[in-house]
């Protein structure tokens, strides 16, 4: 089988992790992947850092914990309150990985504006930013072919990778953990940044039999598909 065909069948989500360290060349190697990812007219509107620190990433899951308590405590339905916590106990499953790379994204600046073609134009004759959605979230897709990439190139190397976005709950507390601001300041920039996901990266603790995950879930492709 085509060996990139092979790795996306392999690629697992994967949430316990061996504490055996990630190899700085591989590490590398995966960042590079993310790099070389398409972006909507190049702007590659991407940022990311790499966790490693244990005090850190424990202290982002104590972030996400403390957050999920504040809003427990505030839901009066206490049924929905036990329910949501349950939920969000996935959430902070990241800082058991010996490496995080938080994936940041800043505004992808339509190219459209940029002809002189602006959104007031737009709505003067009758075409609201809105109508069938022009954007198209160019910035939000751009990062999230990075994303991909890394997660296959962590996959192809022998990584075990998640794609999480629960965590972000409490975005604002992991951004100041993180100094997203500073990163702003130091880049001389006045576009602001985001986090859009954390990625726990390690060698899973366990072996990925295909046979025994199994491929759930997954819809046919009947169901999604249609040839013109």
């Amino acid at each position: 089988m085509n060996e990139v065909l092979k790795t996306i069948r392999q690629r697992r989500s994967v949430r316990k992790f061996s504490p055996r360290p990630v190899d700085e060349k591989d590490l590398e190697l995966i960042l590079e992947a993310a790099r070389l990812a398409p972006s909507a007219n190049n702007l590659q509107p991407w940022y990311f850092i790499v966790v490693s620190d244990k005090s850190l990433l424990d202290a982002m899951a104590r972030a996400v914990v403390e957050k999920v308590d504040f809003i427990c405590r505030n839901l009066e339905d206490e049924e929905l309150a036990r329910r949501f916590r349950k939920y969000c106990a996935y959430y902070t499953f990241f800082n058991s990985a010996p490496t995080v790379i938080v994936v940041l994204k800043t505004e992808n600046n339509n190219y459209l504006s940029k002809l002189g073609v602006s959104n007031e134009l737009l709505q003067r004759i009758g075409f609201a930013d809105r109508d069938g959605n022009r954007k198209g979230h160019p910035d939000l897709q751009s990062v999230a072919a990075a994303i991909q990439n890394i997660l296959l190139a962590a996959t192809s190397l022998g990584y075990g990778s998640c794609w999480m976005t629960g965590p972000l709950i409490a975005a604002k507390e992991l951004a100041e953990l993180l100094g997203v601001e500073e990163i702003r300041k130091a880049r001389q920039t006045d576009s602001q940044w985001e986090i859009v996901a954390l990625i726990p990266l390690g060698r899973p603790a366990m072996a990925l039999g295909l046979k025994r995950l199994g491929r759930k879930n997954r819809k046919p492709l009947a169901q999604i598909v249609k040839y013109l």
